[in-house]
């Protein structure tokens, strides 16, 4: 959706450029492109949440990973494999608590 509006953006600003049109130009600007520029930084907050949520998914499987190679090595120290554990939670209660409470925001906004 964001890449077919900005293309649509960025074929508008272009024809602005390239037609006779000028004086309709500020016009075509002021009724569309600022207020799609405006429309498409509503959704920085969002885009910015999403990578964030998407980074402690990472972090959640890299720990997750770590801790079943620990596990099924036989020469592993179970001090090590306590450790990974202990951040495997935290990993995933971070990514829980985050995730849990994105949906709710996100599924309260289509509801209401």
């Amino acid at each position: 959706e964001r890449g077919a509006v900005m293309r649509y953006k960025d074929l508008c600003e272009n024809l602005i450029s390239n037609t006779y049109a000028k004086e309709m130009s500020s016009n075509f600007t002021a009724a569309v492109l600022h207020p799609l520029a405006e429309y498409l930084n509503l959704f920085k907050p969002i885009h910015e949440k999403i990578k964030r949520r998407n980074n402690l998914l990472l972090d959640f499987d890299s720990y997750r990973r770590k801790v079943r190679d620990l596990a099924d090595n036989s020469h592993a120290n179970p001090n090590a494999i306590v450790e990974k554990e202990r951040k495997l939670a935290i990993a995933t209660q971070a990514y829980q608590d985050m995730n849990d409470k994105e949906v709710f925001v996100i599924t309260s906004c289509f509801i209401s």
